[in-house]
């Protein structure tokens, strides 16, 4: 059984919500109320939404339900993070997560507690994931795909966006499934 599964092309989703961010695609936010007797080095806003383009194209939108950005630093924190990518000639991809945190000026980012990527009728779950500078996302911990007929999992994954393929590290664990099955 090969050790990798193609899931999907540009699958960068949380690269391209706190890229959104530092790139200043942020559309309909509201900034929370700080106090007013002491200025802070970060800004608070809720109900994000963005939309982030490449050229002319709509590469991706989404909303988080709240962002904590640190301006003397370049950290960010969102929280309930949607995203849905756009990618030309293929299938939305939809991500979540409760938590997506990076530092904007080093361009690296983790998404925790759950992160959720899906795809047509196919899913992939894990802890956590991190995209770094070289455009690569990794997991050190367990993730799972869901698909019609098959749950694969593994304990840990690489994926390249710019091929779409997934590839699940130190080994698999394939289980057929009656086809159209409901998912745990």
């Amino acid at each position: 059984m090969p050790e990798s599964a193609k899931f999907s092309k540009g699958c960068e989703g949380l690269a391209v919500v706190l890229c959104a961010l530092s790139s200043g695609f942020l559309t309909g936010c509201r900034a929370a109320e700080a106090p007013p007797d002491r200025a802070q080095p970060e800004m608070r806003l809720e109900n994000v939404h963005f939309r982030s383009y490449r050229g002319p194209a709509l590469s991706s939108f989404g909303e988080a339900t709240g962002l904590v950005y640190h301006r003397d630093t370049g950290d960010a924190v969102a929280q309930d993070a949607k995203v849905v990518l756009t990618p030309e000639g293929s299938a939305e991809v939809h991500l979540s997560a409760p938590v997506l945190a990076g530092n904007l000026p080093s361009r690296t980012y983790q998404a925790r507690g759950g992160v959720v990527m899906d795809r047509g009728i196919d899913s992939a779950r894990t802890a956590t994931a991190r995209y770094g500078a070289d455009g690569i996302v990794r997991g050190d911990e367990p993730i799972e795909l869901l698909g019609p007929g098959y749950r694969l999992s593994g304990p840990a994954f690489t994926l390249d966006p710019a091929d779409g393929v997934l590839v699940i590290r130190g080994g698999v664990k394939l289980v057929a499934t009656a086809r159209g099955a409901t998912r745990p």
